[in-house]
C-alpha cells in the first residue's frame, strides 16, 4: 500500500466487529491519518463521515468525496511538480511522493541535493507508478463526507446515536513534525485553523465518546480514565509498545504478535577462540526473520529494536561475532544509518564490537548492499549511542562524533574505508590483544 503508517491489522478487525453489532449505519472517524479505519471498514455497510487537518488527508478525503481541493506551489524551486496537480489522484500521488522527497528539504548537503535531483529525473514514472496504487487503494473506500477542521469539533457535531472511531495524535506537534516540510513547499488555500491537540483535548475527547452509546478509542497510552472501558489489546510486534482500544465492543479482544523469526544455525564464537592474522572476516546477508532472532537473543531485554532494510552476520572463520542492521538514511549526517551493531558475548576479547564496527565500514559491506539507487553508492554511515556521556568508548576511534545532545551522541563513519581484511587487521594491531 502506498500509505504512511497505520493501525495494525488487528484494530482494524475489532473496528469491523464493532461496527457490525452497532445499530445505525453512520460513523464519524476522527483524525483519519491515511485512512486506514475507513478501508478497513469498506467491506460493511456504514458510512463513514472522516475528518482530518493534515494537507495530504485533506486530499485523499477531498478526492474520496468530489470535494474540491486547491493546492498551489509556494517554493518556486518546486513549481516543476504543477503539472502532477491537475486532478485529486495526480495531487494524492504527488503528495505521496514528497512524504520522501522532502525529507532533506532547507537540508544543505550533497546527499539530499543528489536525493531531490533523482526524484527530479524520475518523477514522471514514479508518479504513474503511485498513482495506479492509490487509485488501486482507495477504489473500494467509501466516504460520505470529510471535514477538514478540528477533531473535537467534528465529533461533538455528530448526531447522538452515530458510532464514533478515532485514533488521535499521541504527542503533541506530531502532525506538524510529520508534514512541515510540505507545508513549506505547497499553498493549501482554505486551510482550516485547529488547536493543537494536548491533554485538555485529550479529556475534551473522552467526555464526548463516554457520553455516547457506540464509540472506539485507539491510543497507544493505557489511559487510566478509560480502564473500565479497555476492550482490546494489540501487541504490533514482541518488543514494541501495545496499542489500546477503548469503547464499545461486544466481546473483549487481546492480539498478541507473530513475528516471524528463524534460527540460522550460525555457531557463536566460542569464549576461548583465537582470531588472528590468518583468520577471515566475512558478511553473511541476512533475511528478515534470521535478523530478528539473532538481534532478539543478543539485544538487552528493555531495548525496543526496530527493523532494518539491509542485515549482516559478521563471521570469522566459520562462527559468528556479530550482526550489523542498516537502513536508508532520513538525516543529513550520513547517507546509510546503522540501526544495530551487536558482538556476541562471552569472547574473552573485551572489544570484539570493535571488530563488528570495522566490517560496518568495509568496501564489502558496500558491494552487498542490496540496493541499485543511491544507498549503493553512500560514503558514509551514521549512528546514536544513547549515552550521558561526553563519548562511547564502543565507537571512538573507529567512528567520528558528529553531534552531541541530551542523552544522544551522533556518530559518522567512512563507509568502504578499507576491506574486511585491512579492517580485521586494524584491529588486531589495535584491540586484538586486549583480553580478560
Amino acid at each position: 500500500m502506498p500509505f504512511i503508517g497505520g493501525l495494525p491489522q488487528p484494530l482494524k478487525s475489532m473496528a469491523l466487529e464493532a461496527v457490525r453489532s452497532w445499530p445505525g449505519p453512520d460513523v464519524y472517524i476522527g483524525c483519519s491519518g491515511n485512512f486506514g479505519l475507513e478501508r478497513a471498514l469498506s467491506v460493511a455497510p456504514v458510512n463513514c463521515h472522516s475528518n482530518d487537518i493534515s494537507m495530504y488527508s485533506s486530499a485523499v478525503g477531498s478526492h474520496l468525496t468530489g470535494a474540491p481541493f486547491a493546492l498551489t506551489i509556494k517554493d518556486q524551486e518546486y513549481a516543476w511538480l504543477q503539472p502532477y496537480l491537475k486532478t485529486s489522484l495526480d495531487t494524492v500521488a504527488t503528495l505521496l511522493l514528497c512524504t520522501s522527497m522532502l525529507q532533506g528539504y532547507g537540508k544543505d548537503s550533497e546527499y539530499w541535493r543528489r536525493h531531490v535531483e533523482g526524484y527530479r529525473d524520475h518523477f514522471r514514472v514514479m508518479h504513474e507508478g503511485t498513482k495506479a496504487k492509490a487509485e488501486k487503494a482507495l477504489g473500494t473506500v467509501k466516504v460520505v463526507s470529510y471535514y477538514a477542521g478540528d477533531v473535537l469539533e467534528h465529533l461533538s457535531s455528530s448526531p447522538a446515536d452515530a458510532g464514533i472511531m478515532t485514533a488521535p495524535p499521541t504527542y503533541k506537534g506530531g502532525y506538524e513534525r510529520l508534514y512541515k516540510n510540505m507545508d513549506k513547499v505547497f499553498e493549501w488555500r482554505g486551510r482550516p485553523a485547529y488547536r493543537m491537540f494536548d491533554e485538555s483535548s485529550m479529556a475534551q475527547l473522552i467526555g464526548i465518546l463516554t457520553r455516547r452509546p457506540y464509540w472506539l478509542l485507539f491510543n497507544d497510552q493505557l489511559i487510566e480514565d478509560l480502564r473500565a472501558q479497555l476492550v482490546g489489546v494489540a501487541m504490533p510486534s514482541l518488543r514494541r509498545r501495545p496499542v489500546y482500544c477503548y469503547g464499545s465492543l461486544g466481546h473483549s479482544r487481546l492480539a498478541r504478535a507473530r513475528e516471524k523469526t528463524r534460527d540460522p544455525h550460525l555457531k557463536r564464537l566460542p569464549p576461548d577462540a583465537t582470531i588472528s592474522a590468518g583468520s577471515k572476516l566475512r558478511l553473511v546477508k541476512l533475511d528478515a526473520p534470521a535478523f530478528r532472532w539473532l538481534r532478539d537473543s543478543l539485544l538487552g531485554k528493555n531495548i525496543v529494536p526496530g527493523d532494518t532494510q539491509f542485515s549482516f552476520a559478521v563471521m570469522v572463520d566459520e562462527h559468528l561475532a556479530g550482526i550489523l542492521g542498516f537502513s536508508r538514511s532520513t538525516t543529513d549526517f550520513c547517507h546509510l544509518y546503522m540501526m544495530c551493531d551487536l558482538a556476541v558475548p562471552g569472547s574473552h576479547y573485551r572489544r570484539l564490537s570493535k571488530l563488528v564496527l570495522a566490517a560496518s565500514l568495509s568496501r564489502e559491506l558496500r558491494l552487498s548492499l542490496s540496493d541499485g539507487g543511491m544507498v549503493a553508492r553512500a560514503k558514509t554511515i551514521g549512528t546514536t549511542a544513547f549515552t550521558e556521556k561526553p563519548v562511547s568508548m564502543k565507537y571512538r576511534g573507529i567512528y567520528k562524533l558528529h553531534s552531541r545532545r541530551e542523552g544522544h551522541l551522533n556518530y559518522v563513519g567512512e563507509l568502504a574505508r578499507w576491506t574486511l581484511q585491512e579492517g580485521l587487521e586494524w584491529w588486531l594491531q589495535n584491540h586484538g590483544t586486549s583480553t580478560n
